[in-house]
């Protein structure tokens, strides 16, 4: 009775991750390539040259207490495990960038031995050739991804890889509204794509 009834949770769980994943893709992570261009303040070509983890303030809203009409406490985030990746610039695709290196925040990693890793999380290593859309976090100043789909990995004529490994490749809506895939997104589509915009 004990076996069955793990695995019924076992089962009723990847039923639960199934659904969450396709609604998670679906209403969150895929945005039309403009879309993303447009989103992105930066976008860059660069190669990792160092990673680092620590606690760090997390401002993600700020919150007063008043009385009599006068502020008596005010409060922010929770401060959280960043990991900091540290970019080599080798072109600026998108927006104006005057340093040659620049450093992408993301929530997630280890200090000392307490670790977060989220599924929206990249796990570049040094030396990895990357093509990062991002845009400045103004109330923690720092650079973040513009948007869920867009960490890129360089790998040759694969074209631009995926956090996940996956080829990627250019997505257009039918007369249907249903997800079309077409070329392979690579780093020349890309510039192209950007530079037409930029052009409108």
């Amino acid at each position: 009775m004990q076996i069955m009834n793990k695995i019924k949770y076992k089962v009723l769980l990847v039923i639960a991750l199934f659904f969450f994943m396709n609604t998670h893709s679906s209403t969150m992570l895929w945005k039309p390539l403009p879309v993303r261009i447009e989103i992105a303040e930066i976008i860059f070509e660069g190669v990792v040259i160092d990673i680092y983890s620590q606690v760090e303030p997390d401002i993600k809203s700020q919150y007063s207490q008043y009385e009599n009409g006068k502020v008596v406490r005010t409060w922010e985030g929770e401060p959280q495990i960043f990991t900091t990746f540290v970019f080599k610039i080798k072109d600026i695709l998108k927006g104006e960038y005057l340093d040659d290196q620049i450093e992408v925040k993301m929530l997630g990693g280890c200090d000392n031995d307490n670790c977060i890793d989220y599924s929206f999380g990249y796990h570049y290593n040094i030396g990895d050739t990357a093509v990062m859309f991002v845009s400045l976090n103004k109330k923690n100043n720092y650079y973040k991804r513009s948007d869920y789909s867009s960490p890129y990995t360089l790998k040759g004529s694969l074209g631009l890889l995926t956090i996940s490994g996956a080829i990627t490749y250019l997505q257009e809506l039918d007369e249907n509204n249903e997800i079309v895939l077409k070329d392979v997104l690579t780093l020349a589509i890309l510039k192209n794509k950007i530079e037409e915009l930029e052009a409108q």
